[in-house]
């Protein structure tokens, strides 16, 4: 089974990777990840800068993306149809490129060794 890792910003850019992978792969069994990466360091509020605890992160920011993975989900479902096709959502804070690096090498070390993890 493929693993096949596509990162989104929810723009209509990454709905047409979305859409081109899903073509591609559309007689494969795969199990697609879709990962929204948000760099959060520190906010600038009125000129001051305003460090996020991780309470703040977790709710303004973490929460919303849920939500939007959760409909883009529910966006792929209602134009897709694949049996062969399973979808897990993934946030994370850190850097893009160190995400995606963290994400590809825990996926084929689950694959690998044949202990997929969801």
């Amino acid at each position: 089974m493929k693993a096949i890792l596509l990162p989104t910003d929810f723009s209509d850019n990454s709905w047409n990777a979305i859409e081109y992978a899903l073509n591609f792969y559309k007689h494969a069994t795969c199990n697609f990840y879709l990962l929204h990466v948000n760099r959060l360091n520190n906010v600038v509020v009125d000129d001051y800068f305003y460090d996020n605890t991780e309470e703040v992160i977790i709710d303004v920011n973490i929460e919303n993306a849920k939500k939007q993975l959760k409909g883009l989900q529910q966006k792929i479902a209602l134009n897709f149809n694949n049996k062969n096709h399973n979808f897990y959502t993934l946030t994370d804070t850190n850097f893009f490129i160190e995400s995606i690096r963290q994400q590809v090498e825990e996926k084929n070390r689950c694959y690998c060794y044949g202990n997929q993890r969801s």
